[in-house]
């Protein structure tokens, strides 16, 4: 075994992470079965030249020393068994939780977003605001939605230090829905709910994304027809930049966050249910029950 490529940063935080064990001369194919990770993983391998690839399909657990050891391994050229171990430490975490003001005992008071570290931190203040109704964390910053004081939600980008903000500009004024941050790092996906003319006056509710690695911008979701994307539901999908969408007639479809690429139809279903942890499945449901597809 020659070298080890592993990136603890990430491998304990977003699935289909890999630990790539580099040898010294080309290999013979690598069984699962020859592979053990301790504590126990679900992972896939492949093996290319010197290069054995093991990829995690979900996050390892934070602050954990894991063992990886492939056994009877051998060169393309001979039969000499060899056994390959590797072992690495995952970082910790801070687990944040937002903490409201009580209204009796603090009227008017902040609400405070604040974070343990795992496995053993004590609590600290990450940021505070008046009327904080949810927030994402989005690498080391977090995006915060509070209540405008022109009505509906308001998105800041908090930098670490808890202080520095920066607010995104809405495309329109509503109700901010759940944030869901993709795993590429700093792509967020929201609803807003909004009044309309259509002709008559009703709500709308259509998705959103902004990239917070990129141009900070927020931009509507486009759906099959190419056009802002009304939803009922939606769930972003582990492992890259789309996100599964039900439309306003229940259709779903595979949407591209980043308006790269055009949305893709699934079918017609009753409900959006949810998606596997490695982003592989995705479960709906229709008149007859649940459907994973």
């Amino acid at each position: 075994l020659r070298e080890v490529i592993v990136d603890t940063g990430s491998i304990a935080s977003a699935s289909n992470q890999r630990i790539r064990l580099v040898a010294n001369q080309s290999l013979a194919q690598v069984r699962d079965q020859q592979i053990q990770i301790s504590p126990a993983a679900e992972f896939r391998a492949t093996t290319s030249g010197t290069i054995l690839d093991i990829t995690l399909t979900a996050p390892l657990k934070f602050a954990t020393d894991y063992t990886v050891t492939v056994t009877e391994v051998k060169s393309r050229f001979n039969d000499q068994d060899a056994e390959f171990t590797h072992k690495f430490r995952t970082p910790g975490s801070t687990v944040a939780f937002l903490d409201r003001a009580d209204p009796a005992s603090e009227p008017g008071g902040n609400d405070v977003i604040r974070g343990v570290a795992i496995p053993d931190g004590d609590p600290v203040d990450l940021y505070r605001a008046l009327g904080i109704q949810q927030f994402a964390r989005v690498g080391p910053s977090l995006l915060v939605v509070t209540a405008s004081e022109a009505g509906g939600g308001a998105i800041d980008l908090v930098a670490p230090d808890g202080i520095t903000t920066e607010r995104l500009l809405l495309p329109v004024a509503g109700e901010v829905g759940e944030l869901q941050p993709s795993s590429t790092v700093g792509l967020v996906a929201f609803t807003i709910t909004s009044e309309i003319a259509d002709p008559l006056p009703r709500q709308a509710t259509v998705l959103y994304a902004v990239d917070l690695g990129g141009d900070h911008v927020v931009r509507a979701v486009t759906g099959l027809d190419g056009t802002s994307l009304e939803i009922l539901d939606f769930v972003v999908i582990p492992g890259g930049t789309l996100a599964a969408a039900q439309a306003s007639d229940e259709s779903v479809s595979l949407v591209d966050l980043t308006g790269v690429s055009p949305a893709v139809p699934v079918g017609q279903f009753t409900t959006l249910r949810g998606v596997s942890p490695e982003g592989s499945q995705l479960l709906v449901g229709d008149i007859y029950g649940a459907v994973t597809l």
